[in-house]
């Protein structure tokens, strides 16, 4: 009896789980095959050739575009300056009523590197009612620092 004749014997006696097993199994083989020739990039970079030959240039990282430094500076999770949530929090009559819905900015600095930022916010006001109001503010997009020109609330 040949190889291939048992093996074909031994296939036909797996259950339907069996079969599945060893498809797993094959598929986790052939993977550890395929990432062991891969190489990638662990090593030592000796790839046996002459010291002579070209080799790859390493990518440089480009640097940040103005936009992207910009938004940076925002949470990127909701999108909020949390330092200029933080400067119009001690203003309002109940700091933990503050939501903030949104805020939005400029994208083109002025020559002191500042962009504009607005931020529309509500809180509740002595009466307990929800009020809502508009916070303007300028930001040094280098050191993400916000300065507040209005904070939207009724002096």
């Amino acid at each position: 009896m040949s190889f291939f004749s048992r093996l074909s014997s031994a296939w036909r006696q797996l259950n339907r789980r069996g079969k599945i097993l060893v498809g797993i199994a094959a598929v986790v083989v052939f993977m550890i095959i395929v990432g062991s020739l891969g190489g990638g990039d662990e090593g030592d970079g000796n790839t046996g050739r002459s010291s002579n030959s070209r080799t790859q240039p390493v990518e440089q990282e480009r640097p940040l575009t103005v936009r992207e430094q910009i938004e940076d500076c925002f949470d990127p999770w909701d999108g909020n300056h949390n330092g200029f949530e933080d400067q119009i929090r001690p203003l309002l009559n109940d700091e933990g009523s503050m939501e903030t819905h949104e805020t939005r900015f400029t994208t083109t600095p002025d020559a002191n590197d500042e962009v504009t930022v607005v931020m529309e916010y509500s809180a509740k006001n002595a009466f307990g009612g929800r009020v809502k109001a508009v916070a303007l503010g300028s930001m040094n997009y280098k050191t993400c620092r916000v300065t507040v020109i209005d904070t939207g609330l009724e002096s």
